[in-house]
């Protein structure tokens, strides 16, 4: 832990926060209440650090209970450990039909348990959401805390800086850039951008605000990468992107692959019911999840159906977009509708029933910050087929069946390898269950906790941002 003496940076820069491995001794007169107490502090377990400290006791030291306050000079032992890592985490974009909401989710429940020394306070959304309920009734090992306000505009961002303000974290972080107010911040930042979609490929989220809006997405998104002390992303892809397009030297931009949970045991009764509300029958199926923008390739993937595979039917599950009618559009021309469903926003017990009776799950996608899906159908022993371009080739490998997302005959018959061939279907399911197990959201915490450490042990060292404060509390 690296202490900074009160007596060279004024108190209102650096107020001291006492650690839990210190022993103190208080001296002088102790008065009631957190601002009365005004005692003179000396840390005397390790004298070679020195700090004196005549300033007032804050307040977090009697919100934990770690001082019992005496007349007199009296000695203060909590528990020896580490100094704990006080991280606030931005959860207001969890939400069960987001990737980015999926990923706040699993990062709240995995983080705790790579890192039994971390201090985890995560922001919640106002509105109802099956994820958001799980977090607020079960929190494991962190603190929830409902916020009122939307994420975007002026009344989330002036919720967010008070919350932060309040708790003084030794570090904030991010899941979704667009959390972050671009403002320099009085504590250390972790932001993670999945993706640069809207300026790399503008043409495939054209209606979009960021697409349409260039100037003000580029000068947000590097407005924010500018004051963060560390940028996560999700593939080595898009680290490359990030660096020379936002222009951030390598040392801040740290790719950490995402995970996958495992799957809850397969429910026939729950099968059932979705092929009956979903009107399918008996009748074998291949699976996409997700949202329709252009770049899913949901039309190509369409057109590519139309030209057999009967008697197979095409679930498409996911959010539904009224900007985006592509898809629906392609069924009604090609005379799909019989055979082609698309479900909108679904349940998590019934999305989870479409990936275990699924035949396939495909996906011709031009982009994709990570690509959760296709690992969500390898987990539960579902083969996969996928575009050769974007992330797919280095997230998974050969445990997909890759294709030329532009070339129908080849996605035609990638699809009838998998159905009919049996050694193909057999080899791709062990290949998929192997490469999904190796991604892990364990790994993907404890990976992100060794950013947040080395984050916060650049106490003093500004890194391209704002001299700001640090709590003397925080490790380093």
């Amino acid at each position: 832990m690296t202490l900074l003496s009160a007596g060279k940076i004024p108190y209102d820069q650096h107020p001291l926060c006492l650690a839990p491995d210190d022993t103190a001794v208080i001296e002088g007169s102790v008065r009631s209440g957190h601002h009365d107490i005004q005692p003179h502090v000396r840390l005397v377990d390790a004298p070679q650090r020195g700090l004196e400290a005549p300033d007032e006791l804050p307040r977090t030291w009697a919100d934990r209970g770690q001082v019992r306050a005496l007349s007199g000079a009296r000695s203060l032992s909590p528990k020896r450990g580490r100094s704990p890592l006080r991280v606030v985490l931005d959860g207001r974009w969890i939400r069960m039909d987001s990737g980015v909401g999926r990923y706040g989710y699993e990062l709240a429940r995995a983080l705790p348990k790579a890192a039994h020394d971390l201090s985890l306070e995560v922001l919640l959304p106002s509105q109802d959401d099956p994820l958001v309920r799980d977090l607020a009734e079960r929190p494991e090992g962190f603190r929830p805390v409902r916020t009122k306000q939307v994420p975007h505009g002026a009344r989330g961002i002036a919720e967010l800086l008070s919350l932060l303000a309040r708790r003084r974290p030794c570090l904030y972080h991010a899941p979704d850039w667009m959390a972050l107010p671009p403002l320099p911040a009085a504590w250390r930042t972790v932001v993670t951008i999945h993706d640069l979609i809207p300026l790399v490929a503008p043409q495939e989220v054209p209606r979009s605000f960021k697409a349409r809006h260039p100037w003000i997405y580029r000068t947000a998104i590097s407005s924010v990468t500018r004051f963060a002390d560390a940028v996560l992303t999700d593939s080595q892809l898009w680290a490359d992107e990030i660096r020379s397009r936002l222009r951030i030297s390598p040392h801040r931009i740290h790719p950490i692959p995402l995970g996958v949970g495992s799957p809850a045991p397969r429910d026939e009764s729950q099968i059932r019911s979705v092929r009956k509300k979903l009107a399918l029958g008996d009748r074998p199926y291949f699976l996409f999840v997700g949202r329709p923008e252009p770049y899913k390739g949901l039309v190509r993937l369409i057109r590519a159906f139309a030209r057999g595979l009967d008697p197979f039917m095409l679930v498409l599950a996911g959010p539904l977009d009224p900007r985006y009618p592509e898809a629906s559009q392609a069924a009604r021309d090609l005379g799909l509708e019989t055979r082609v469903r698309i479900t909108g926003r679904m349940d998590g017990a019934s999305l989870d029933a479409l990936y275990c009776d699924a035949t396939a799950f495909v996906t011709l996608s031009r982009l994709e910050g990570f690509g959760l899906p296709p690992l969500e159908a390898m987990v539960r022993g579902i083969p996969v087929v996928a575009g050769r371009c974007s992330v797919f080739p280095g997230v998974l490998g050969d445990a997909a069946l890759l294709v030329d997302v532009d070339s129908e005959a080849e996605v035609v018959r990638a699809l009838e390898q998998v159905a009919k061939d049996s050694a193909i279907r057999r080899r791709l399911v062990e290949r998929g269950r192997e490469r999904a197990s190796a991604l892990t959201w364990e790994r993907c915490a404890a990976k992100t906790v060794a950013i947040y450490r080395r984050v916060a042990e650049r106490q003093g060292q500004p890194v391209e941002s704002p001299a700001r404060y640090v709590d003397a509390s925080c490790p380093g």
